[in-house]
Formats: C-alpha cells, sequence, structure tokens
C-alpha cells in the first residue's frame, strides 16, 4: 500500500490486510515460497485494485447498478 497514495487513501489498512490473507492463505505454502518478490507484489497490487473497484460499486444506485449489470454481461 505504501507504493501507491490512491490506496492508501481509498483502501482501510487493516480490512486490506485481513483480505489480502484471505486470498493469498489459498495458495499452498510452497507455491507462496516460489513466488519472486516482484511477482507477489504485483499480485497484491492487482488484489488491492481489484478490491478498491469492487468497493466503488458499494455507491451505485438500483437503477446504476442494473445499467453495469447489463454492460458486464455483453463483455
Amino acid at each position: 500500500m505504501a507504493e501507491k497514495i490512491i490506496y492508501q487513501e481509498e483502501l482501510d489498512t487493516a480490512e486490506t490486510v485481513v483480505y489480502l490473507t484471505d486470498v493469498m492463505s489459498e495458495l499452498s505454502a510452497e507455491e507462496f515460497d516460489k513466488m519472486s518478490d516482484e511477482n507477489l507484489r504485483q499480485c497484491l497490487r492487482k488484489l488491492m485494485s481489484l478490491h478498491m473497484a469492487a468497493g466503488m460499486l458499494n455507491d451505485l444506485s438500483q437503477d446504476q447498478i442494473r445499467r453495469f449489470d447489463e454492460a458486464a454481461a455483453g463483455i
């Protein structure tokens, strides 16, 4: 989170640590140990971005959610 200020501004640190820990716990210890530091950082950045984007949907109205769902269905 220290690398990008947007993560600091948009994400709750404690909640994000729990989220990342939960997601990464799906990996076996062997898989985790094989990851390079850069690969791990890249994976965590993607997960934080996804977590941040998902949170933005919480502020949408029902109509906006319906339109989003319709648009996403076409992808």
